[in-house]
């Protein structure tokens, strides 16, 4: 164990020094990767994540996650072998993106709300990127086809579900996990001012995260094409680094499938960010990493079904990643300006907070 600990430090030492060594050698090649990487975060991430990861946090905190949970238990026992309270982070996580399905999870867990055994079996399928982000993002941004971008989420949702349902459960400590300060919780009087911004800040700090994450990944992707000379060696290790590089560089093959295949694998950028709410779950990330293949393997073949009944004709996207005309930094987008501004509202109440209580 203590020889484990010991490799996995080396290489992690190793693998940062040899980051800082790159963007000491090539610091234009680095500045060039950040510069995209904010354009990315500031005018896809943050107007397709911030909203449902702000409304994913209050469905939790207001109750109204317990109160669905209530109602459609029958269907979530009987369809998936889960607790009701299950029900909403399902919904949430097929429809809110990849962060948003395992950050509830753990936080039920957390608060006992659901056995890690429940939890480890959520990771499993409640991992999907949102509408927002395939449909406008990708469908409609890259393959210039909504239509397209509805396909690769149908595939991906549907395919998601399927490892819900078929995936052979463990039938003990299903259904009666419970907390006896769980009943506490259950009827105290929600403010619901305080779970709003509470929602709002849980929701910033995971989003700056996700976006430094991203940056960090973006680099390098860019650094990988000094030593990658290969085209297809060169979008696979993009699509398996970091999801947005991948699926832009993917279009290249315009290639359906293979773009959803790497939508549902997600990239080593959101694993890497999910690490906490894995460990809460009780989740080996090799696990998770496994699923995350069976998952590409499955979505890819929905893909390829769907194509065949509903045709999509795309445009020629058969040019270099390069070629692709880069965002302007004087670009304005109204939904990354709205995202930015509640991230700022969002650190200032915090910092506000935090304040208040040294002070006390």
């Amino acid at each position: 164990m203590k020889l484990s600990q010991t490799f996995k430090t080396i290489t992690l030492c190793t693998i940062c020094l040899a980051y800082a060594a790159l963007l000491l050698a090539r610091p234009a090649v680095g500045a060039a990767a950040l510069r995209d990487g904010l354009i990315l975060c500031a005018e896809r991430l943050i107007p397709s994540l911030l909203p449902f990861l702000v409304l994913a946090g209050f469905v939790l905190r207001s109750g109204m996650a317990a109160a669905i949970g209530k109602t459609l238990s029958p269907l979530t026992n009987r369809v998936f072998r889960l607790p009701g309270v299950c029900a909403p982070v399902i919904l949430m996580a097929l429809i809110g993106g990849y962060p948003v399905g395992l950050s509830l999870t753990a936080s039920l867990v957390h608060s006992n709300q659901l056995s890690p055994a429940d939890a480890r079996e959520m990771t499993r399928f409640c991992f999907a990127a949102g509408p927002a982000f395939v449909v406008l993002g990708i469908g409609q941004s890259l393959l210039n086809s909504p239509k397209a971008g509805w396909i690769i989420f149908t595939a991906l949702a549907v395919s998601a579900l399927i490892i819900g349902l078929i995936i052979p459960q463990k039938t003990q400590d299903k259904t009666h996990y419970h907390n006896p300060e769980q009943d506490k919780i259950n009827h105290r009087i929600v403010l619901l001012s305080t779970a709003l911004t509470d929602s709002v800040k849980s929701a910033v700090q995971q989003m700056l995260l996700i976006c430094i994450w991203t940056l960090l990944f973006s680099t390098l992707c860019a650094y990988l094409q000094l030593f990658v000379h290969s085209d297809y060696v060169l979008t696979a290790g993009q699509a398996m680094l970091e999801v947005t590089a991948g699926t832009q560089a993917l279009t290249s093959l315009s290639s359906l499938p293979l773009i959803t295949a790497a939508l549902a694998w997600g990239g080593l950028c959101v694993h890497v960010q999910l690490l906490d709410s894995l460990k809460q779950c009780g989740q080996k990330l090799w696990r998770f990493m496994l699923w995350r293949l069976v998952h590409a393997v499955l979505a890819a073949l929905l893909c390829h079904a769907l194509l065949i009944v509903f045709p999509v004709v795309l445009p020629d996207l058969s040019v270099s990643v390069s070629a692709i005309p880069s965002a302007r930094l004087w670009q304005f987008s109204a939904p990354a300006a709205m995202g930015l501004a509640a991230m700022s509202v969002g650190l200032l109440l915090t910092i506000s907070r935090n304040q208040r209580v040294y002070k006390n």
